[in-house]
């Protein structure tokens, strides 16, 4: 036995100020993390934080999920034995997964991102996330450039388009030599909205488009169309909703036309808190793979940023920058991420130190 407990951790932190998701408003991010605590008295951590709107799972069936594994790995003997179900959510997943490779790492006195990649670097460029409306958008670029953020994603298809379009033009004629623009509708037009936004704006000088359109199955089209380079992310997720319980959302698509858009498209964004790793999907395209967190607390932010620099490497920015917007941590010392870079040798001297008078046990095994 490896593992001698398992326990289950519920924590609330307040966000420095509300962000609504699928059209509810939200002042607080919630989820569950899990230590697991081997026989030497060593404690790996992990995080299942399921984001409002997003995740198919409900933070009871998590919960649920996660005590079943839990049950199924201390009877484990060796990590080669713990092997995770492919039909447990992707935050319980990632949670889990995260803890077995951290016991790994530390058994090869490595740290996790260097376990995964022996030639990962030892620090990680981050992308500045331009979410505000208007005048508001243009202080955060204005900001993030003057603090040398060289990757800015900034969210569209929130207000007239023609205006977006034009904020774009004007971001790229200011500052396009000195950064790389990500761009990020979730979905917010129809076909012909995408195609009149990518048209009034320099497509070559954009470093991806992450889905433009409501309907997944015109992403191609945009792609060939106009000659931008478009990400996946919200389609990515529903094919490993897919994956995880065959036969959801065929009225959405099914798994091959999911599939075929996916390995079309010319970048993948992961979140791994919402989407089973890509070689569990089964994806052969080969494209960049980008990082993003959605609203993580440290240990999970950790996790992403270790993945970042082992799967997508110097060349393409980790999105975390959620991480910010949350007032406070249940680390005892929060992450140096507001900046540019991070240094990943420092984040992994501070430790996982967690401050358990911020967390209520769940459950204990």
């Amino acid at each position: 036995m490896i593992f001698n407990t398992i326990t289950a951790y519920f924590y609330q932190l307040s966000l420095n100020a509300p962000i609504t998701l699928a059209g509810h408003c939200y002042a607080y991010r919630e989820g569950m993390l899990l230590a697991a605590k081997t026989e030497s008295g060593a404690v790996h951590w992990g995080e299942a934080a399921p984001l409002p709107g997003f995740s198919a799972e409900s933070p009871d069936r998590v919960a649920q999920e996660a005590r079943r594994v839990a049950l199924n790995l201390k009877h484990g003997s060796s990590v080669s034995e713990m092997v995770l179900p492919q039909d447990i959510s992707p935050s319980v997943y990632f949670a889990y997964h995260n803890i077995l490779q951290s016991l790994s790492a530390g058994k090869e006195g490595l740290p996790l991102y260097r376990y995964l990649n022996p030639d990962a670097l030892d620090y990680m460029p981050l992308c500045a996330l331009i979410d505000g409306v208007g005048e508001v958008k243009r202080a955060q670029v204005f900001r993030a450039v003057q603090r040398g953020y060289k990757t800015l994603k900034l969210k569209v298809g929130r207000s007239v388009l023609n205006e977006e379009a034009a904020l774009v033009c004007e971001i790229l004629r200011e500052w396009g030599p000195e950064i790389s623009l990500r761009l990020d509708a979730n979905r917010a037009w129809t076909r012909e909205e995408a195609l009149q936004f990518c048209q009034a704006v320099p497509v070559d000088q954009i470093a991806f488009l992450e889905e433009p359109v409501k309907e997944f199955q015109d992403l191609p089209f945009i792609q060939e169309r106009t000659g931008v380079a478009c990400a996946v992310d919200e389609t990515l997720q529903a094919l490993s909703r897919h994956v995880v319980c065959p036969g959801t959302g065929k009225r959405r698509g099914g798994t091959e036309q999911l599939r075929s858009v996916v390995e079309q498209a010319r970048f993948l964004v992961w979140k791994p808190s919402l989407c089973l790793p890509i070689p569990v999907l089964g994806i052969q395209s080969g494209v960049p793979v980008i990082l993003s967190a959605a609203y993580e607390t440290g240990v999970g932010t950790a996790a992403i940023l270790a993945y970042a620099a082992a799967f997508s490497g110097s060349q393409w920015a980790a999105g975390v920058d959620t991480y910010t917007r949350l007032s406070s941590d249940i680390l005892e010392t929060p992450l140096p991420l507001d900046m540019p870079e991070v240094d990943l040798v420092a984040c992994e001297g501070t430790g996982i130190s967690v401050n358990p008078g911020r967390l209520k046990v769940l459950w204990h095994v």
